[in-house]
């Protein structure tokens, strides 16, 4: 038997050559992601932070404190 008829990875290397043509039209990936829009970054300064960390614990203590309240 010839071994044209033998070898089971000649559908694959078909596939790959059908691949390989339609990639190679596609541009760079760096040409791709150069245009992407930035994402926006907000910037929190510490004073920021630690205000809400404290009114954060301020509402805790407040709702535990909710019984003592109603009583």
């Amino acid at each position: 038997m010839s071994r044209k008829v033998n070898d089971q990875a000649d559908g694959l290397r078909q596939q790959m050559k059908k691949h390989e043509s339609e990639t190679a039209s596609l541009p760079p990936r760096s040409e791709v992601h150069k245009n992407r829009p930035k994402p926006i970054k907000l910037k929190l300064s510490f004073p920021l932070v630690r205000l809400l960390l404290i009114l954060f614990f301020i509402i805790v203590v407040l709702v535990l404190s909710i019984p003592y309240w109603l009583q």
